[in-house]
């Protein structure tokens, strides 16, 4: 089960995001409390690392099953796209999408969606794979994010930044 394998992560996951927390720190505007939107959050790692460091995490996640994990585990999860849920025209000083965006079918309607919730300032972080750089390269049609159907599209580091430029 796929989500019982992603769910045995959460400890490296949880890891993984607190060594990039000095970066965004670094990059966030100076307001308190930080507020954190998290697009695809699926169980919330992100979100416990953030309420760690006294952000207040929000989490969006397609996934009833993960959205209702990440709930039980005390997080505020809405079920849905991001198109979708009712946000309340809120403010968020960090959008991220770990991992997510290769998933949406349409990525571009995300991005503006997440650009019209960040506050004057803020800053969206989206991970995903570099169809364009070496390891792509290397492994090919194996490399690991190959993966439909799950996977719908593959940026590369210049599609990408030309999708974030166009939605702000």
């Amino acid at each position: 089960n796929a989500y019982a394998d992603y769910l045995s992560l959460g400890d490296s996951r949880r890891m993984h995001y607190r060594s990039l927390m000095p970066s965004l720190r670094r990059n966030l505007p100076q307001a308190t409390p930080i507020r954190v939107l998290d697009v695809g959050c699926a169980a919330g790692f992100f979100m416990d690392v953030a309420k760690e460091v006294g952000w207040e995490p929000s989490g969006v996640e397609l996934s009833p099953y993960m959205s209702q994990v990440a709930r039980e585990r005390g997080l505020d999860v809405k079920v849905g796209s991001l198109e979708e849920v009712d946000l309340r025209r809120e403010a968020f000083h960090l959008v991220t999408m770990w991992d997510m965006i290769e998933h949406a079918q349409h990525p571009r309607t995300v991005l503006e969606r997440a650009h019209e919730l960040l506050a004057p300032g803020g800053l969206l972080v989206a991970a995903t794979g570099d169809i364009s750089g070496v390891t792509a390269r290397v492994y090919g049609h194996r490399w690991g994010v190959i993966a439909p159907p799950g996977h719908l599209f593959y940026f590369s580091r210049r599609s990408l930044f030309s999708m974030l430029d166009k939605t702000g």
